[in-house]
């Protein structure tokens, strides 16, 4: 790869051997669960983005599809992220009919940094300024959201290194 490729998630689930799902492709789900998260009526499928779960048959990684294609590449390059960090899986409870997840806090912020880091590293970031790409360019030629490349934008310090450069 170059500066300039853009990581593709799916290429790098599949490299280290994690399946990726969407719910539709579960085939013990019910059409009553699906609907229910999947229909964008309510509001509610965008309540969750996606889960890693640890099967017989190895890592699986279930997402929404429901999302936005950059919403989706960052959400699979978190879940990816928590895998090459070792991270135990988070659990999940029914609490009065609610499903709800339990999670480690500094486990989600490793996750989102490394995340971050392999879809958009700092030599990507130098390569779009250089190439005079602002933000929104670099969002949409590496398919992220803005708001991933904001954040790693910020962090990179790129605005600083190509002020000395000048």
């Amino acid at each position: 790869m170059t500066p300039a490729d853009r990581l593709d998630p799916r290429l790098l689930a599949e490299h280290h051997g994690i399946a990726l799902l969407t719910p539709a492709e579960l085939p013990s789900l019910s059409p009553a669960d699906l609907a229910e998260l999947t229909d964008e009526s309510d509001g509610h499928p965008d309540t969750w983005s996606a889960i890693s779960l640890e099967t017989a048959q190895g890592h699986l990684t279930i997402y929404n599809p429901t999302h936005s294609a950059e919403r989706i590449n960052n959400s699979l390059g978190h879940e990816i992220a928590h895998f090459l960090l070792g991270h135990p899986h988070g659990r999940m409870q029914l609490v009065d009919g609610q499903l709800l997840r339990e999670y480690d806090e500094a486990h989600e912020r490793e996750a989102d940094w490394l995340g971050g880091v392999l879809l958009l590293p700092d030599t990507a970031i130098q390569h779009a300024a250089r190439r005079g790409w602002g933000r929104a360019e670099t969002a949409t030629h590496h398919q992220l959201s803005r708001e991933l490349v904001n954040w790693r934008w910020g962090k990179s310090g790129v605005d600083k290194y190509m002020t000395v450069r000048a």
